[in-house]
């Protein structure tokens, strides 16, 4: 891993929070009771991801596209991840809002505000 900063990294991460943030004023009904039952023991180990991988989306240049190679199809792989994934933020915030408009699969993908990113 080369140090350095990477654009890349940049534009995942704003692909990722934004719509969070705005999530934050948009939850659906009923939410707060599920979080309440969430495990505390794996809500560190996700914030603890989440902390390290901002980190290490933003320090390592290696993210930064090169010359093509197997590296830039996964790349590519991951941008069209992304892009399904704002598309269900999309959908989602025109919505209803309910529990399961948050929940609903796009394409087969069960939960993909949860698994897209990933």
């Amino acid at each position: 891993m080369r140090p350095g900063f990477s654009y890349i990294g940049l534009i995942y991460l704003l692909m990722l929070y934004i719509p969070n943030i705005i999530w934050t004023k948009n939850k659906p009904e009923g939410y707060d009771d599920v979080v309440n039952n969430e495990n505390k023991v794996l809500l560190v180990f996700e914030r603890t991801g989440e902390v390290l991988m901002t980190v290490i989306a933003l320090v390592f240049s290696d993210f930064n596209p090169r010359e093509y190679n197997l590296w830039s199809t996964w790349l590519i792989l991951s941008f069209i991840c992304m892009v399904l994934y704002e598309i269900s933020w999309i959908r989602y915030f025109k919505s209803e809002k309910k529990l399961a408009d948050f929940y609903k699969s796009i394409i087969g993908i069960p939960v993909p505000l949860a698994s897209l990113p990933v």
